[in-house]
Parts: C-alpha cells; sequence; structure tokens
C-alpha cells in the first residue's frame, strides 16, 4: 500500500480476515471462549499480541507496555493506509461491522462484496443401493477456530451416531490428532477420513454426505457454508459471525450456540430422525 501511495497508483483493500487489527486474524484467541467482539481501540490487544506474535512471552507490566506501544504505532499505520485505498471490500457485514467497532472513520469506505461458488447439485455418483446410515461432513482444518472437537464431543453423546467424513487436513494429520486429543475410539468407529481433496473434486465429495456441520467459533464468510447450499445439502452450523448470514435455522439449516457440544448433538439427533432434506437452493 504504501509503494502504491509513492507511485500515485490507486490500490483496492480485500478484508477478508482481522489481519489489520488482530494478532489472531481470526478474533479467536482459542481455549473454547467467544470471539473479540471490541478490542477498545487497540488497550486489549497487548496479551494477544505476546501471545501469538511473540511466541508466548510472560505478561510482565513491562511487556505490556512495549506491545501496547508498537499496538498503537501500527494501528496508525494501517489505518492510514485503509482510508486512502481506493476501496475497500469485505465478504460480510459481519466484516464490514467489526472493522467498523475499531474505525468508524471507515463507514463510507467498506462495501460489502460476497464471495460466490460455481457450483452444480451433488449427484450420487455410486450405483449401489441408497445408503441406510446417515453420514455428515466436516471440511475443515485442524485449526482450533474450527470447532473439529466441537463435533467430536457431540458425537460422543450421541448412542448410535452417524458416519461422521472428515475433508481438509491431511489423512496422518487427522488421525494423529484424534488419537492424541482421546478421540481414537470415535475414529474405530464411526470416523472416515477423507483427508485432502482437489477443489475439482468438491461436488464428488459433497455427494458421499447428507449434510455438512460448520461447528467453527467465528468465520468471516464462510465458502464451505454456500457451497454445502448450492450442492443441495442440509448445513447445521454455529449460530456466530458471518454464518448466521447464510444459515436461517429452520430454513436452509439448523444453528447452535458455539462451542455448545451437547446443542449440537441434539440437533444432529433430530435431524437424523427426518426424511432425506431436499434441495434448499
Amino acid at each position: 500500500m504504501g509503494v502504491c501511495l509513492r507511485e500515485g497508483v490507486p490500490y483496492i483493500v480485500t478484508l477478508h480476515d482481522f489481519w489489520a487489527f488482530c494478532f489472531h486474524l481470526h478474533l479467536y484467541p482459542g481455549t473454547g471462549v467467544d470471539y473479540c467482539r471490541d478490542s477498545a481501540g487497540g488497550r486489549k490487544c497487548a496479551p494477544c499480541f505476546l501471545t501469538a506474535a511473540q511466541g508466548g512471552l510472560t505478561c510482565e507490566s513491562s511487556d505490556l507496555r512495549e506491545a501496547a506501544r508498537y499496538i498503537k504505532i501500527r494501528r496508525q499505520m494501517i489505518l492510514r493506509y485503509l482510508q486512502r485505498a481506493a476501496c475497500l471490500t469485505a465478504p460480510s457485514h459481519f466484516v464490514r461491522n467489526r472493522f467498523l467497532v475499531e474505525w468508524k472513520e471507515l463507514k463510507n469506505h467498506i462495501r460489502v462484496v460476497p464471495n460466490d461458488v460455481d457450483m452444480v447439485p451433488a449427484r450420487q455418483t455410486s450405483t449401489r443401493p441408497r445408503r441406510q446410515t446417515k453420514r455428515i461432513g466436516f471440511l475443515g482444518g485442524l485449526a482450533e477456530v474450527k470447532g473439529l472437537h466441537v463435533l467430536l464431543q457431540a458425537m460422543e453423546q450421541l448412542p448410535d451416531p452417524p458416519v461422521l467424513r472428515l475433508y481438509g487436513a491431511g489423512r496422518t494429520d487427522y488421525s494423529r490428532w484424534m488419537k492424541s486429543a482421546g478421540y481414537e475410539g470415535l475414529l474405530k468407529r464411526t470416523v472416515q477420513i477423507g483427508g485432502i481433496f482437489d477443489p475439482c473434486r468438491l461436488s464428488g465429495v459433497l455427494a458421499e454426505v447428507d449434510a455438512v456441520v460448520i461447528p467453527s467459533f467465528v468465520e468471516t464468510f464462510s465458502l464451505v457454508a454456500l457451497e454445502s447450499l448450492k450442492a443441495g445439502k442440509m448445513v447445521i452450523a454455529s449460530r456466530t459471525a458471518a454464518l448466521q448470514e447464510w444459515i436461517k435455522d429452520g430454513v436452509n439449516g439448523n444453528l447452535f450456540r458455539p462451542g455448545d457440544f451437547r446443542e449440537l448433538a441434539a440437533v444432529i439427533r433430530q435431524w437424523m430422525k427426518r426424511e432425506p432434506v431436499s434441495k434448499f437452493l
């Protein structure tokens, strides 16, 4: 941005995460807490900076003072560059509104431009008879913000859980993580690891599941939600952030409280009792 300004070249900034003011990028510090809704002008950011950017330095008073000074300078610099952009785009109203909590000066700068996907309805490619056991899919990585542990805890609450297919991380990574986190029983009983897949195979991946669960603690948009809806899949998602802009509870999916694995288990249990879901879009 600085180079563009020096050269007199207009530039556009796409605000697809919160790097501009959040050292965790997605407002989520971890440990199952709520995402950051207001940094108080950056005054709450020093502990996160010390943890995320400096490898977990102890939060002594001297560290906090130096971190606060750095954060103030950084915020001033980034705001100046954002204000001088030709345009700022945000993929959701959630992102736009969250930026305005930090910087009201950007009110007339940010335009909401949602992402879009080119999807065809998922079709069952197998010639075998319709499967009797329902399948749910999780398309995401192992970062805590994606909430896989919440979904697995919910599965443990179900006496007869559906098959859970995992996509997004490597097979070995999923397997190693589940064993270390104490979910080896589920891995043997009902979890199937699909692993990483090429984006061109997305329709085939979605054809292998009956519903998609998005248990994230925060999402700036969620392409997975939009892709799943356009493929005609039931979506069960956390009632948080941008997910609420796409998923309407009881209309094109179901919502549950972020991190509440018991409520998620109840939603899955209710979904399993219903007839196969028709296409929503």
